[in-house]
């Protein structure tokens, strides 16, 4: 399986510069680079809303993602990047799909690999007029350019589903807890890489560590934002040597947050 991460943001750029169509009063539009999920940015109405992001240098993208946001499936969101803080031809403008689960329920998160542009300016729209809340929210906006790697993950490769909600519980009763969003648990692994690849996740663990958020993809082409998650790294980049110039990395542990 491919395995894409995004792990130099080039959204959370120091120089950088946020501004929106609208951001309310407490919710305002530097939310969007907190690490925080949970802490939104939030405008003032569903349609014709707009955040961007003047990187002030330019910078290659080619890999966005939405997360914690409360958009409908009927919902229009739109990708732009430009060299000027000029709308009308744009360099790159791309729809951004709104994923369902098999229940036809909207996942709270969107994913998407634009064609690669390096440039100054990045813009998102945003148009859901039949949104119930009357606004649109979101939790985390990321972007950047991804890396690849170049063998694909092992077999033993497991993501599991777990539910932190709190409570009593009582064997015969109904358990009365306080519900909280589901995450995933991601391990993956790779087999007899070279010293070049071996630097190259070098290179992401000095960056990353167990600190900082990334984000993992494993079906990229087909399921992007379904087989996609932000994640911190919980375990150590652990390599063994098999041969001369040849490692295999042990499991890596990757937890998504939805909070």
């Amino acid at each position: 399986m491919a395995f894409r991460i995004l792990y130099n943001l080039a959204s959370d750029l120091s120089t950088a510069v946020i501004t929106s169509s609208s951001d309310g009063t407490v919710n305002t539009d530097d939310n969007a680079v907190d690490n925080r999920v949970g802490k939104k940015w939030r405008t003032d109405s569903d349609t014709l809303e707009w955040i961007k992001w003047d990187l002030v240098v330019s910078r290659a993208v080619d890999a966005v993602a939405l997360l914690g946001h409360n958009l409908t499936s009927a919902a229009t969101v739109e990708y732009e990047n430009n060299a000027t803080d000029s709308w009308g031809s744009p360099t790159t403008s791309e729809a951004l799909a709104i994923a369902t689960n098999a229940d036809s329920v909207v996942i709270p998160r969107i994913i998407h690999f634009p064609v690669s542009a390096t440039k100054r300016w990045h813009q998102f729209t945003f148009d859901d007029a039949t949104n119930p809340d009357g606004y649109i929210q979101v939790g985390r906006i990321i972007f950047g350019e991804y890396f690849e790697t170049t063998r694909d993950m092992s077999d033993d490769f497991r993501v599991e589903i777990l539910d932190p909600s709190e409570g009593e519980e009582k064997p015969g009763e109904v358990p009365v807890k306080t519900e909280k969003p589901r995450f995933r648990r991601i391990s993956t692994s790779f087999e007899l890489i070279d010293q070049t690849a071996v630097d190259k996740w070098s290179a992401i663990f000095d960056r990353i560590g167990n600190n900082k958020p990334c984000l993992i993809s494993w079906t990229p082409s087909t399921r992007a934002t379904e087989d996609s998650a932000y994640v911190y790294l919980k375990t150590p980049l652990a390599l063994a040597h098999q041969f001369i110039q040849n490692y295999s990395i042990m499991r890596l542990v990757w937890e998504e947050k939805t909070r």
